[in-house]
This record gives C-alpha cells, sequence and structure tokens, in this order.
C-alpha cells in the first residue's frame, strides 16, 4: 500500500480519504493486486476516554468495515482486544453501562466473599500501605485492579486456550512499558487477560503486572497510538482512533492538574504525531470538558464517539464499500462463552511466603467437577476475600488428551504487614483519625494481630489477636484488649442535664465462627474496669470505679451485599451478656439485645428498608454502661455497642432499661455513588429509672443524602419528631 497520509479530522480535511480511494481503484486494476489490502484499527488509550472507541465502532460495523487486524494501548487495549476475539459494539456497551465503575476502579473484595472477623473491618480505613522494615512504604500503585483482572479473565474465557493472539479471530497486539528499561512491550502471546491489564496498569494508580521477568505499566508512556504495531501484524490500510487531549492554549493551564496534564501531553507529542503518520485514516473526536476520570459519563463518552464517526459516515462507507468490492472479509467464527468447564485440576501460581494449603475449604471439594464461568468467579472472590492477596487471577487451559481442564490460579501476594488509616468527621464528635497497624502469621498462617490507635476528642487504643483453629475450619479464637474514652448525655424534659465521660479497660476472650460467612456463633468472658467523670451536672452523682467480669454469647447472621448501605440481604444478631455475685462483678446483671434489617430491592435503584429491635436488661443495681440509649445517626444502642439510627432523637437523649423498635424507609441508590434515604422510626421503651419518666412511645423520622467517596461516605440528615428538628453530617467511614 502506498503510503499516503489520509485524515478524518476536520471535516474540511475529510476529502483526502478520496486519495485513499483512488489508490484502491488503481489496485483493483491491477491485474497482479487483486488481493484486497489488509485493514488495521489502532485504538489509543485515555482511560475512561477510552469509551469513545465503542462508539466509533459501532459505526464501523454499521458500514461494515472490513478489520483484519487490531492494536491497542490501555483502555483502547481493552476495548480493542474485546473487539479482536468477537465482541460486538453492542455488547461492550451493554457491559460498559452494566458496570459501577467506582467500585471496579477500586477492586475492594465482595462484601459476601468476605468472613466475619473481615467484614468487621471492612469500610474503616481510607489509606492502606505496606509496613516493612525500617518504615513505613507507598504501594507500588494505589489499586490493585482486582475487579478489572477479575472482569477481563471471565470476558476473554472464550480464548484462553489460545496463546498467540494472531490466532484470535482478528489478530491483535497491545502495548506495555517495561519498567526497568522504559522500553515498549509489544504483548501478541500469553495471557490475555494479563496482558490487557498490563496495558492499563496506570502508573501509581494500578499497581504493575509481572509477565515472566518483567514488571510492566501502562503502555501510553512509549506509545499510547500503535499504528506501527498493527502495520506489524500486516496492516496496509491502517484506521487509527485517538483520544489523546490535544495541546491546550496557556490561559486554560491554571490548575496544578492541568499544569501536570499539560506536561504528559507534551512529552507524549513527538510520539503521536510519528504514529499518526502511520495512518491513512484518522479519527480524533472532541471531548470538550470530559477526563480520563470521568468514568462515570461513560454513556455520553460512547455517544460522543459514536457521533464523532457518524460525521464522517460517507467517507467511511464509500471506504467500505470499495474494499469490500475488492474481495469482502471472510466470516470469522468467534468463540462462544461456554455455559460450563469440566474442571479435572488446579494449579497454583505465584505463592511465595504462603502455601496454597490457607485456601482449605474455599476451593472445589471433588474433582473433576463442572463448574460455571459464574462459579469459577465466585471461587475467586472467595480467594480474594482471604485479603491476603493484591490480585487473584485465572485461566482455564485445556489438559492435552483430555476433555477436561485445569484451572490456573494465579496470586500476587501481599506483604505480610499493613499500616492503615482513616479519618472521619461528623458535627457530634467533631474529627477522627483511626490508625491501624496489622501484623499477618505472627504464630500461624492467617493469624492477625491488629493495633488500632483512635485520636480525636475521645481516644481508643485496641489490641485483638485472632488466631484460626485450623486451615479449613471456621472457627478462631480471639484475645482483645481495649483502653479507651466514651461519654455519655442523659436528657431531662428534653434538655441535657448531665454528661459524664468513661475511662475504661477491657479485656476479651472470645471464640466463635469468626472465619465464616455468614453465620456467626461464639461465646466468651468479658473484664472491664470503668472509671467515672462528670463533666456536666451535680459531681456527688458520680460514680465509683466499677469492675464488671461477664460472659456472653454472639449469634449473627449476614446476606446483606454490603456493610454500609446494602440494597439486598438480611442480617441479624442477637447478643446475651450475664454477670454474677461469683465473678465478682459489681453489679450483677443480665442483659439480652436483638436486631433484624430486611433490604428488599423493588426496582433497579430502589430498596424497601425494614427492621426491628428489642432488648432488655436486668440488675439489682444498674449503672450508666448498663441500659439501653435511643436516638441519633449511627450511635451506639449499649455502651461500647454497634451503632444504630434511631431518628427523631438527639443522641442519647432517651434511656430505658426494656425498649422495642420497629423502623421502615426507602432508599434510592445508583452506580454513580449518589444515594438517598427515608426513614420512620417507632421505639416503646419502658422502666427508664435512672432519670424519671420518659414518653413510652416515641416516633421520629429522617431524611438523607449522600455520596460514596474513597475516603468514606458524604452524608448529610434532617430528622426530627416531637416538633424538634436535628441535623446530621458526617464524612468519612464509620468507626
Amino acid at each position: 500500500m502506498p503510503s499516503q497520509k489520509h485524515s478524518l479530522l476536520p471535516p474540511e480535511k475529510a476529502c483526502k480519504i478520496s486519495l485513499c480511494l483512488l489508490v484502491l481503484c488503481l489496485l483493483s486494476l491491477n491485474l497482479q493486486a487483486q488481493q484486497r489490502p489488509q485493514v488495521g484499527l489502532v485504538l489509543a488509550g485515555g482511560s475512561a476516554k477510552g469509551f469513545a472507541h465503542i462508539g466509533v465502532l459501532k459505526v464501523l460495523e454499521e458500514v461494515n468495515m472490513p478489520i483484519d487486524y487490531v492494536t491497542g494501548t490501555s483502555m483502547g487495549a481493552i476495548v480493542g482486544g474485546l473487539f479482536a476475539i468477537g465482541y460486538s459494539a453492542a455488547e461492550m456497551d451493554s457491559i460498559v453501562s452494566s458496570v459501577n465503575w467506582s467500585k471496579l476502579l477500586i477492586g475492594a473484595p465482595l462484601y459476601p466473599q468476605l468472613s466475619w472477623k473481615q467484614k468487621e473491618r471492612i469500610e474503616r480505613y481510607a489509606v492502606d500501605l505496606e509496613l516493612s522494615l525500617p518504615g513505613v512504604s507507598l504501594p507500588s500503585g494505589l489499586l490493585s485492579g482486582q475487579d478489572i483482572t477479575r472482569m477481563l479473565c471471565r470476558l476473554t474465557l472464550p480464548v484462553h486456550h489460545l496463546e498467540r493472539f494472531s490466532d484470535f479471530p482478528r489478530p491483535f497486539a497491545c502495548i506495555a512499558t517495561n519498567l526497568a528499561n522504559g522500553e515498549a512491550v509489544v504483548l501478541k502471546s500469553g495471557n490475555f487477560a494479563e496482558a490487557l491489564r498490563a496495558s492499563m496498569a496506570i502508573p501509581t494508580a494500578f499497581t504493575p503486572v509481572t509477565i515472566g521477568d518483567s514488571l510492566l505499566v501502562d503502555g501510553y508512556l512509549v506509545r499510547n497510538l500503535p499504528a506501527e504495531d498493527v502495520r506489524a501484524l500486516g496492516a496496509q490500510l491502517v484506521i487509527g482512533v485517538n483520544i489523546e487531549q490535544e495541546i491546550q492554549p496557556v490561559e486554560k493551564v491554571t490548575s496544578l492538574i492541568e499544569i501536570l496534564n499539560q506536561i504528559q501531553n507534551l512529552m507524549l507529542l513527538p510520539g503521536i504525531e510519528a504514529q499518526k503518520e502511520l495512518c491513512d485514516v484518522m479519527l480524533e473526536p472532541d471531548f470538550g470538558d470530559i477526563t480520563i476520570m470521568d468514568f462515570n459519563r461513560s454513556r455520553e463518552i460512547i455517544d460522543l464517539g459514536e457521533r464523532h464517526a457518524r460525521d464522517h459516515y460517507a467517507a467511511l462507507k464509500q471506504l467500505a464499500d470499495s474494499l469490500n468490492a475488492l474481495a469482502p472479509r471472510p466470516e470469522a467464527r468467534f468463540p462462544a462463552m461456554p455455559d460450563s468447564l469440566l474442571i479435572s485440576e488446579i494449579a497454583f501460581e505465584g505463592f511465595r511466603n504462603r502455601s496454597p494449603d490457607i485456601l482449605g475449604n474455599h476451593l472445589p471439594g471433588l474433582l473433576p467437577a463442572l463448574l460455571t464461568p459464574a462459579e469459577i468467579d465466585n471461587l475467586v472472590d472467595r480467594i480474594y476475600a482471604i485479603q491476603v492477596f493484591e490480585r487473584v487471577g485465572y485461566r482455564i487451559m485445556p489438559i492435552p488428551g483430555k476433555v477436561s481442564n485445569k484451572l490456573l490460579i494465579k496470586v500476587e501476594e501481599k506483604s505480610e504487614n499493613r499500616f492503615q488509616a482513616g479519618l472521619r468527621y461528623d458535627n457530634r464528635h467533631n474529627a477522627f483519625l483511626l490508625l491501624n497497624t496489622r501484623f499477618y502469621n505472627l504464630l500461624t498462617d492467617l493469624s492477625t494481630l491488629d493495633l488500632d490507635l483512635k485520636l480525636g476528642e475521645l481516644s481508643r487504643f485496641a489490641l485483638q489477636y485472632d488466631l484460626p483453629v485450623g486451615w479449613s475450619s471456621s472457627m478462631a479464637t480471639r484475645l482483645g484488649i481495649d483502653f479507651g474514652e466514651d461519654r455519655i448525655d442523659l436528657y431531662q424534659r428534653d434538655r441535657r442535664a448531665q454528661r459524664f465521660t468513661t475511662r475504661s479497660l477491657t479485656s476479651t476472650l472470645f471464640m466463635g465462627s469468626l472465619r465464616a460467612k455468614n453465620v456467626l456463633i461464639g461465646a466468651g468472658v468479658r473484664g472491664q474496669l470503668l472509671r467515672q467523670e462528670v463533666d456536666i451536672g451535680n459531681v456527688d452523682q458520680a460514680e465509683k470505679d466499677i469492675y464488671t467480669a461477664a460472659g456472653f454469647a454472639r449469634m449473627g447472621l449476614d446476606y446483606t451485599d454490603s456493610k454500609t448501605f446494602p440494597v439486598r440481604g438480611f442480617r441479624s444478631e442477637l447478643n446475651v451478656e450475664a454477670s454474677t455475685d461469683r465473678l465478682n462483678s459489681d453489679p450483677a446483671f443480665f442483659r439480652v439485645m436483638g436486631s433484624g434489617d430486611l433490604f428488599l430491592p423493588l426496582h433497579r435503584h430502589w430498596t424497601l428498608l425494614v427492621s426491628g429491635e428489642a432488648g432488655t436488661v436486668r440488675g439489682d443495681s444498674l449503672s450508666l454502661i448498663r441500659p439501653y440509649y435511643l436516638g441519633g445517626v449511627r450511635e451506639p444502642r449499649t455502651f461500647q455497642g454497634l451503632p444504630r439510627s434511631f431518628y427523631g432523637l438527639r443522641a442519647q437523649e432517651r434511656i430505658a432499661e426494656h425498649l422495642m423498635v420497629g423502623a421502615g424507609g426507602l432508599q434510592w441508590k445508583d452506580n454513580s455513588g449518589w444515594f438517598a434515604q427515608f426513614h420512620y422510626n417507632v421505639a416503646a421503651i419502658f422502666e427508664a429509672r435512672l432519670l424519671g419518666e420518659r414518653q413510652p412511645l416515641v416516633q421520629g423520622w429522617g431524611a438523607l443524602v449522600g455520596y460514596e467517596l474513597p475516603v468514606g461516605p458524604l452524608v448529610f440528615a434532617a430528622h426530627g419528631g416531637n416538633g424538634q428538628l436535628h441535623t446530621f453530617l458526617s464524612m468519612g467511614f464509620f468507626f
């Protein structure tokens, strides 16, 4: 093919495509050149802007453009790779539109796959760093990309058995950058899903990918528009789609981010221009104010790419018809997604400091076994939920001479020790900083030692050591020591009458099914030494130091899909605690509390919320730390207990020895991260003896709106009852 360059960039230059048509006409008249020129498609990288490729592909499919070879970088590699193995533009549009990109990019473990102890600690920390001697080290990337890895493994399943990308229905190659020497690495064989993941491993954002002896990151650093590579595959006519941001005028470069983007674009410009010279047809959509991080604007970006291609529909159609007149592209046979696969072997790759034995009962019990793709995904999710791996991927390989397959599970181990931090603010407690150091495998595999330091108006230090009982057992023993400050407010006639600050030292020994996913059953003993100080009120009412020794039991179910704002499922918990004089406890008491929450999906974004709880406490001389407290948004129902909301009252505004609570509401939540809730709750309280008589029936309403941020949800709530209106503002994970 001659080397003339043709562009579909500005409409005024669209006529240049006629040169390409003229060349084709000349070729068709040449008796020795009867074969149609091989057409290559090149898709550039650009993170979220890469969704525009899907819109362009819709038009290329519509005009029946014959595409023989495909190359891509970063998001262009993913879209191009899926197109190369047979996904249509409509199918990719459906995939992109159905994904919650905020959660996919973060790659947190799926909540239903976590063990009970992991569910207790998830959604607490915004920062997670490796802890290594002599100090803390930054991670190789902020995001592991686990959900992207799993999604790519699933989407590429039909071609797992193909080692060479040239054997795809449309031969394919993608570009990554070798961190050792900064050179381009052309990936055209091996693990296809892994190659796509490497090509989009944005430095500092996603962790690098190890392939062979090379540590690879995003290919945009070296060749973001790999036109030379599609020609190397055999393409004679090249269609390029460039989504790289243009150099901006100086007056538009005002912020730090804009300056960094401009510097990056200036560095990449010479390489992009050189690759554009190798393209015969060039499409470059104008993205306006859309940035590379606007994943929540996927619909808009896809439509933008389609509109740009339609602006040149006539020229593209004429080119496609001319090519097909020479020789239409033979219909490609695209492999279908299997309904199930027969797995007779499981192999592992990537274990260095740990043994595959830690996977225990997460693996299929008996082989051979017939597994669906969804079941294989579920298996990967369970392994990743152990939370000792940065990333877990898989590949299905046929076993020579057999009708069955081998499941190859590839893991990348996490550092043995972690440093984590969370930050929270609300208008009741002000700001809190939570620091955590976690040590794995101190005495045995899967054991964890957590040291938590909570800093703020009320500080706390906690040590928690969990020791599993065997690799396959769901049981674990927990030893805990906690020293912390708490605050108790007492109200009388709707105004705060007293405030106490407590300081407590608590030791706990517990054994239960902490490693089970959905069910918790266990029992333990707890000793607590507590001192109270009066901040507001009569000093004479301060109690003496209190020592409590008690036995307790916990039973719980959790079949929800999220810790903080579920959209489906059910969870419940029953707690029983008792102390007698024989344990030298002062005072003796008995307390039982049960709760249940139902989340019933009604529509695409709507969930019905139903909850209830009941509790009773008995004792001859109850202290302030034994009754139930009612009121506030996500406030503990009992002293140092789990948080629950009761709208219409201030925090701890009602106190009771016996109570029953019922609540209902609606939740709206979409994939962009926004959510809203409306609640109505009612409570019956009895024998509130500590501050005299109380209303036996209390009711209230609450409305909140929020947005899920990587550092935790931003929430604003308004709630009221009995003629009063209260507000609540918080940012950060609840801890």
